[in-house]
């Protein structure tokens, strides 16, 4: 039975807390079995003498390392570029498991520290650790010569190709949002919310939300064009849609985590959230708000 509040009274938290649903944002506690292993590095010292040492440990506790893609775990010893490098050079697999290894600068996507990898070569050992997935941003442009498909883990950054004025109509599932005029449009996954996106004024989205999020840079509001000036975030099943306005350049610079490709005689662009999700390995004591803190205050 419901207690009744009348005006002016407050209600049993109790009670109003109990017809409150729970809601799961836990990283999977699924595991599996790791024996081959891929390690990628990129030239600088550090992380090839990194690459070196992990080799020798891996093999010495009987994983085997190889040099093909074929793995159960892969893992990528550098910062967050040599990361996301890894997961382009893979063709962003979803079967193995990703770990970053740190031995760049900021190292967000990172999971373990060098003076760590004892620790956690013994609890991939003994499969003491969590999944996380992670959505994958594909974006797909309609050109007059044919198609172009990108595949990003953080985001697609759409500029004009020399760095001018972009004029495109933004579009969410074919209702028009608004005209805008501006530097560009940066759409980003949760992962990415805290890449580019953090530092153009988007909002950090918790990794397990699944949505996409659209922010501005530099957006110019003017008789003829008002753009928000806020994020806009909306559920991932929706297709965000740029179309170049015919007057206007469609000549576009496409940046895809860092990548970056100039796109002649553009007509449409589509950017969606991929149906397939790529696995990180972490450890137990991951916490996304102590990472946020680490990194960034």
């Amino acid at each position: 039975m419901e207690a009744a509040v009348t005006s002016g009274s407050v209600p049993d938290i109790k009670l109003l807390v109990k017809k409150i649903p729970s809601i799961s944002v836990n990283n999977t506690k699924e595991t599996i079995m790791i024996k081959i292993v891929k390690i990628f590095g990129n030239n600088s010292d550090i992380s090839q003498y990194t690459v070196e040492l992990l080799r020798e440990k891996l093999l010495n506790s009987d994983f085997n390392v190889v040099d093909s893609n074929n793995a159960d775990l892969i893992i990528s010893v550098g910062g967050d570029g040599t990361f996301l490098q890894t997961l382009r050079e893979t063709d962003f697999n979803p079967k193995p498991l990703y770990v970053g290894i740190q031995c760049g600068h900021l190292g967000f996507l990172q999971e373990i520290n060098i003076d760590e990898i004892d620790i956690f070569i013994e609890n991939i050992k003994n499969m003491i650790y969590n999944i996380k997935k992670m959505s994958i941003l594909r974006t797909i442009i309609e050109t007059k010569s044919g198609i172009n498909q990108f595949c990003a883990l953080n985001e697609t950054v759409i500029r004009e190709k020399d760095l001018k004025a972009l004029h495109v109509n933004l579009m969410i599932n074919d209702s028009l949002v608004e005209k805008f005029f501006g530097d560009g449009i940066i759409v980003s996954t949760p992962v990415g919310s805290t890449a580019y996106n953090l530092s153009a004024d988007g909002s950090i989205v918790y990794p397990t939300l699944d949505v996409l999020q659209i922010t501005h840079l530099a957006p110019i509001n003017s008789s003829s064009y008002r753009s928000l000036n806020n994020s806009i975030i909306v559920p991932s099943e929706m297709i965000i849609c740029l179309i170049p306005e015919s007057d206007y350049s469609s000549d576009i610079l496409v940046s895809v985590d860092g990548y970056s490709t100039v796109v002649p005689c553009v007509k449409k662009i589509e950017i969606v959230s991929n149906s397939n999700h790529i696995k990180s390995l972490i450890l137990e004591k991951y916490c996304f708000w102590t990472r946020i803190q680490e990194k960034f205050l």
